[in-house]
């Protein structure tokens, strides 16, 4: 699978991919193959580290989602 890495990601890019990462969940939990559910538990893991590194302060910051969630 050819991704970017989450530190070159904007912003909005980042929080993009993590809301689709969590609307695809169950999807993938239900009827996924082993195979992507592996692909899928690292790259939610290395969304979730960058976001975490920015909000730490450790870079771009991530400012609050516009829509309240």
């Amino acid at each position: 699978m050819n991704r970017s890495d989450p530190r070159n990601l904007s912003v909005r890019d980042l929080r993009d991919e993590l809301r689709q990462l969590e609307e695809s969940w169950m999807a993938t939990l239900l009827h996924g193959s082993e195979d992507a559910l592996d692909e899928f538990a690292v790259r939610t893991g290395e969304l979730e580290e960058e976001f975490d590194r920015r909000r730490a302060g450790e870079g771009p910051a991530v400012p609050p989602d516009p829509s309240g969630n």
